[in-house]
């Protein structure tokens, strides 16, 4: 999207400029994809738009908003619902422990004791 106004949604299709009529947006345009932020992981783009929902409240995190967010490179537009829950979140949800093996993995193996 390159802006928005009163006269409607100004676009670009293949590098040609198009304007949406205001009233015909929400009939005409459509998302081209989506992604959860887990699924958005290693990836990024120039702009991304975060929508979280009311229902998102319960589950988000420090972590979560951190991938979420850092998936821009020039552009992040977020949209929510979850009223205080995102501003808690970043400065009071602790985030869960993590379960991995990497630490058995990376731990010095002992080699059992020789038997006299």
């Amino acid at each position: 999207m390159a802006s928005a106004d009163a006269e409607g949604l100004h676009l670009e299709c293949g590098g040609d400029p198009i304007v949406v009529p205001r009233e015909r947006v929400e009939s005409a345009v459509r998302h081209g994809w989506a992604l959860t932020a887990h699924q958005a992981v290693g990836c990024r783009w120039p702009a991304v738009v975060v929508v979280l929902p009311g229902d998102a409240a319960p589950v988000l995190s420090r972590p979560w908003v951190y991938t979420a967010f850092s998936r821009a490179d020039r552009h992040l537009s977020v949209v929510h619902g979850v009223e205080q829950a995102l501003p808690r979140a970043v400065a009071e949800v602790p985030a869960r422990p993590r379960t991995t093996r990497l630490p058995t993995l990376l731990a010095p193996q002992v080699p059992p004791m020789a038997e006299a």
